[in-house]
């Protein structure tokens, strides 16, 4: 991890664009972001990232590396983007979301052909071979799609791959534990990972750019504002059971932007707004991005910046940004904050926080630190 004193907290005031749950989002309470991050060497390559550049959003991430090889030979060098494992979520994911399936790279200005490895796993043992023996798609779970009856009341789980097949090889799926129910419910594990074939000429430099779809992590915050205030700042804790009990669901999601007394004091003003005007609490959300990745190359990154893109107002509403920066927070530039390192050697991942307030928020944007 990095050092205590370079992971700095950053708190931003910033006009932004007011979040609205997704249909995917809509029947949940929550979801966890999913920590994708960078490109990295199936094996060890002696390459340096002379330059990195993170642009991140609640819409898009976009990573602009430039590759020098120092070496006096030409280097090939399998690149991969590895999707953290995952399950099925449909009440509260889209598969196309959760697989990266928006995933477009460029090297030198060209688009990347990239190629697909997928296993499905359960209680441990490779099931891959089955479900491809069954026509069953790994990676969406068997083209699973989520609907709506005609008043869009109810939900109706539809997983194509299964519906079409003969009731006896349904029954065999289900009796191996890997659908449940008459939906086709599927509970496997997903491990997937997009990679190619890098060439890195000698004494040469390439630049590779990505660009994808975040899968955004939300929560429905208590509309309590003394359980709210718990979950933010839980040191100082709470007397009230009650309110206990409803901030510690979602404190592990909220008690880690490295907020302070007067951040805390803004949202705990909007949250009450809020709760005086729609009768429920608010709805932060957050976008998870891993940057352990880039350790595996060869040196630390010459010269690394973080850009944090926020819209402008909308609905009366502005956003909130807070996150742990490891670095201090050039704010000149207030719809696009950014963090600029040099020699950098990342230690520690970024989850950056949206907190959607009213456009007539109290007090003066709070410094970062």
């Amino acid at each position: 991890m990095l050092p205590r004193q370079l992971v700095r907290p950053a708190f931003i005031l910033l006009g932004a664009a007011v979040f609205l749950a997704s249909p995917d989002r809509a029947c949940a309470n929550s979801a966890p972001a999913i920590a994708a991050g960078g490109l990295v060497p199936h094996r060890e390559a002696h390459i340096t990232v002379a330059k990195e550049v993170v642009r991140i959003s609640d819409r898009k991430v976009i990573v602009e590396y430039d590759f020098r090889n120092d070496g006096a030979s030409d280097l090939n060098a399998e690149l991969d983007f590895a999707v953290p494992p995952y399950q099925n979520q449909w009440d509260a994911m889209d598969p196309a979301l959760q697989s990266f399936r928006n995933l477009r790279v460029w090297a030198d200005g060209k688009p990347v052909e990239y190629q697909t490895e997928v296993k499905a796993e359960l209680d441990g043992r490779d099931i891959s071979k089955t479900l491809r023996e069954a026509g069953v798609d790994i990676a969406t779970f068997g083209h699973l799609q989520i609907g709506r009856d005609l008043h869009n009341a109810t939900q109706r789980v539809w997983v194509a791959d299964y519906e079409r097949l003969p009731e006896k090889e349904r029954n065999r799926l289900e009796s191996e534990g890997i659908f449940k129910g008459g939906e086709g419910y599927c509970v496997y594990t997903v491990h997937l990972r997009y990679h190619w074939l890098q060439s890195f000429p000698a004494h040469g430099a390439v630049h590779i750019r990505e660009e994808y779809v975040p899968v955004v992590g939300f929560t429905q915050v208590p509309a309590d504002p003394g359980a709210f205030q718990a979950a933010l700042a839980p040191a100082a804790g709470s007397t009230n059971a009650w309110r206990e009990a409803n901030a510690g669901d979602i404190r592990s999601q909220l008690g880690n932007f490295c907020t302070d007394s007067h951040f805390v004091q803004t949202l705990l003003w909007a949250q009450k707004a809020f709760a005086g005007t729609w009768g429920e609490g608010m709805i932060p959300h957050w976008v998870d991005y891993t940057l352990d990745t880039e350790i595996l190359w060869h040196k630390p990154i010459s010269d690394f910046t973080l850009i944090v893109d926020v819209p402008p107002p909308a609905s009366g509403q502005q956003t909130l940004v807070s996150f742990c920066s490891p670095g201090i927070v050039d704010r000149h530039d207030t719809a696009h904050p950014q963090v600029h390192l040099t020699n950098y050697v990342p230690g520690t991942d970024l989850h950056i926080g949206f907190f959607n307030v009213p456009l007539q928020s109290p007090g003066e944007p709070v410094a970062a630190r």
